[in-house]
């Protein structure tokens, strides 16, 4: 049996928590900066404002699709909000599910976000997600300072 591991991030932004709330749960915010630095997301349902099903269709510079679906399980204003989280392959079978959790507090200098990607499937695949996170909070930073 494989062990599952778990992924922890923190990174804090100059501004108000319920400012940061906003941009990692409504769609027309998550849109600028979802996914690693040279994706962009051409199509997907990426709503953190409300429970239930989400996903996005990430693609490259090279055109290739990376395409992951989930549900949003919860939503707390302006302190929390989670989701699961499942890769699809080629074919469009959904993998193995994870869960991701956004914790956002006041900071001295504006608001903190922590992220907790668990129940990933193995060390390979959380230090491939580490990579993809920091990428992606890199593309949120850059708009945020």
């Amino acid at each position: 049996m494989a062990r599952m591991t778990d992924l922890h991030m923190t990174r804090d932004f100059p501004i108000p928590p319920e400012r940061l709330f906003a941009w990692v749960s409504r769609p027309e915010n998550l849109l600028k900066w979802w996914g690693p630095e040279g994706m962009h997301v051409p199509e997907g349902d990426l709503d953190f404002t409300r429970t239930g099903p989400w996903y996005s269709v990430m693609v490259n510079g090279d055109g290739q699709r990376f395409k992951v679906s989930g549900h949003v399980t919860h939503v707390t204003p302006p302190t929390s909000l989670g989701f699961t989280w499942g890769w699809h392959d080629d074919n469009d079978r959904r993998g193995p599910e994870s869960h991701v959790t956004f914790t956002i507090s006041e900071a001295p200098n504006g608001s903190r976000l922590i992220l907790d990607h668990r129940d990933l499937h193995d060390s390979d695949q959380s230090q491939r997600h580490e990579q993809g996170w920091a990428s992606t909070l890199r593309k949120l930073a850059a708009l945020l300072d």
